[in-house]
């Protein structure tokens, strides 16, 4: 029975990824994204609960191997045919991509090991604000006062989620803002490499190589002997399945047909459904810090995600759903 619900689910999962793969013609792509990238930030604000339980049994870098590698063969049966043509031409963007993937998930599974769920989901989400930060630096864009008010907001928010602690600055929190910074480094740049390479190879191979790195370090450990909970195994499945092949399919897939200012307004979501699944299914008081936080955090992401679009290059593909050339070298790949 429980095979026969899994394969269904599994079923389900692919035929969600193909039916958004070929970009239906009756919903317009502007729409479609911003249905994956809320989908995806539903998902995502629904692991810091299970992730938090799950790892009380399930060491950390075993946790993100079996995570990881559940999508890896997952993406990999959804994706073979492109794979076995254009894997070496996809592997550099998707290594990069991949140990930022790993570095920051292996801090957000140390961090809840320390803090909160609601804490974590909120301050995971200054990834979105990271953005605006990171198109200034590396694109050398002048910060606007959008910019410099969504960043004081969401220190703000920080400040605010640490009030009322012991320690103003926690083991816990700090983690968790290392993750951030790898999470809004990885936004920006898959925003970059899904409009230059194809979707589900690009997803696939970082899922994989984060399976493998995680594996390394769950032998270095000698985390591979443990005995997982029931809660353990589902939360396997679940971050497995929907949290990473899903998920971030929907997110690659969302961010080749929107701008990543838009795509990190609609991310940031994430946290506020983080707080409610820790509230609801945790029984953590909504404290007023907490409720603060939240609200400030979340004006400092969209805000510092405001600025002037410029028009899109390219825009015949990016209308019709076909993926930019991927013949392009080394150099101009960052």
């Amino acid at each position: 029975m429980i095979f026969r619900r899994l394969k269904a689910v599994l079923s389900e999962v692919a035929r969600c990824m193909s039916y958004l793969h070929e970009c239906p013609k009756n919903i317009s792509p502007r729409k479609a994204s911003t249905l994956a990238l809320l989908t995806a930030a539903l998902i995502w604000g629904g692991t810091f609960v299970i992730v938090k339980v799950s790892v009380q049994t399930i060491p950390p870098f075993s946790f993100v191997f079996g995570r990881f590698a559940i999508a890896f063969v997952l993406l990999t049966a959804f994706s073979w045919r492109e794979m076995k043509t254009n894997w070496r031409v996809h592997f550099p963007p998707s290594l990069f991509l991949g140990v930022l993937l790993f570095v920051g998930f292996t801090l957000q599974v140390w961090g809840l090991q320390r803090t909160s769920a609601s804490g974590a989901g909120f301050i995971t989400g200054l990834s979105v604000a990271l953005v605006a930060a990171l198109d200034i630096l590396v694109n050398r864009r002048r910060p606007t006062l959008l910019n410099l008010l969504g960043l004081i907001s969401a220190v703000a928010g920080l400040v605010a989620l640490s009030l009322g602690q012991s320690k103003l600055v926690s083991l816990g929190n700090l983690l968790v803002l290392g993750c951030a910074v790898a999470f809004g480094l990885h936004v920006f740049y898959t925003d970059r490499f899904s409009k230059r390479f194809d979707v589900k190879v690009l997803t696939a191979e970082q899922i994989g190589v984060v399976a493998i790195v995680a594996f390394g370090g769950a032998s270095l450990n000698g985390e591979l002997n443990f005995m997982p909970s029931h809660y353990a195994i589902f939360g396997l499945l679940y971050t497995g399945v929907l949290a990473t092949a899903l998920a971030y399919f929907l997110q690659t897939w969302g961010q080749k047909h929107a701008h990543a200012t838009y795509s990190a307004i609609v991310l940031a979501a994430e946290p506020v459904f983080a707080a409610t699944f820790a509230v609801a299914l945790l029984a953590e008081s909504p404290k007023i810090q907490l409720i603060t936080a939240g609200i400030l955090v979340t004006i400092g992401m969209i805000l510092a995600s405001l600025r002037r679009q410029k028009p899109q290059t390219n825009v015949d593909s990016a209308k019709s759903g076909e993926p930019y050339s991927v013949s392009c070298s080394a150099k101009n790949m960052f």
